[in-house]
């Protein structure tokens, strides 16, 4: 698999397993989310959820299993957003402040890792 996909999948699995977590936060944060009419943010996320659900199934049927990488990378990203939406419901703003500045921190040594030192040939 070439570069540009790999990278194409990582965004697509974080930003499936980001919508996931938003989804759930919505549902546990919101009052009324099952009772009343469901906001529109819930609404948005809780479609791209389904289609996600959906094209799993579809795929695991026609034969092709789930890379462990994607799933663990989407449940990943779905624990952080669901745990930063709790957060940000409850813990004071430099809690809010430190979590992101480790997370930039994470997501930039992930995709712009320091160089190595190699020697020379002499």
């Amino acid at each position: 698999m070439s570069y540009p996909s790999r990278f194409l999948y990582l965004v697509l699995n974080l930003a499936y397993g980001a919508s996931i977590g938003a989804a759930t936060a919505l549902c546990v944060h919101q009052d009324g989310a099952w009772t009343d009419r469901p906001s529109t943010a819930l609404l948005v996320v809780g479609a791209i959820v389904v289609f996600g659900a959906a094209y799993l199934v579809t795929v695991t049927l026609r034969g092709q299993r789930p890379a462990l990488r994607g799933v663990l990378t989407v449940g990943a990203s779905a624990t952080s957003v669901f745990t930063l939406s709790t957060l940000a419901v409850s813990a004071p703003a430099w809690v809010l402040v430190w979590t992101g500045a480790a997370l930039i921190g994470l997501a930039a040594g992930l995709l712009q890792p320091l160089p190595s030192r190699r020697r020379a040939a002499a």
